[in-house]
């Protein structure tokens, strides 16, 4: 984070549970959704972003699905609206279902100029896809 200094680091598989604080790292402010109290803590789980102070991004509100763990943040860069996401899929969950439901999430930004996706979705993309329940 100090060589780099990005202005937005997006962080899965946090394990931090409602009440949990993340590192400090300064410069940065700390936004997540804690993992669900009904995960198991030997699973990983929870999402969130490291924002560096001064860039002007707020949590945007999404569609609610119970199956995607996801966050959304909206900034605007040169009068463009841009989106930045983050989603974890377990890998016990349903790739089709799981791939659905962001859509579903992404179609509801269509007054935005760019949407961008970072995450962690178990998704090994060089190995059979009927392996993954993904249609052919």
């Amino acid at each position: 984070m100090d060589e780099l200094k990005p202005d937005i680091l997006a962080i899965n598989e946090t394990w931090l549970r409602e009440g949990d604080s993340a590192p400090a790292i300064s410069g940065y402010r700390f936004v997540h959704i804690p993992l669900h109290h009904s995960i198991k803590r030997e699973w990983g789980g929870g999402v969130g972003f490291y924002i560096r102070r001064g860039v002007n991004a707020r949590v945007c509100p999404h569609p609610v699905v119970s199956s995607v763990e996801q966050m959304w943040l909206r900034l605007s860069v040169a009068s463009r609206c841009i989106i930045i996401g983050t989603a974890y899929r377990a890998p016990w969950q349903d790739v089709v279902a799981h791939l659905d439901a962001l859509t579903h999430t992404i179609t509801s930004f269509p007054d935005c100029d760019n949407i961008i996706l970072a995450g962690d979705l178990n998704t090994d993309l060089k190995t059979n896809c009927s392996a993954h329940s993904l249609p052919r």
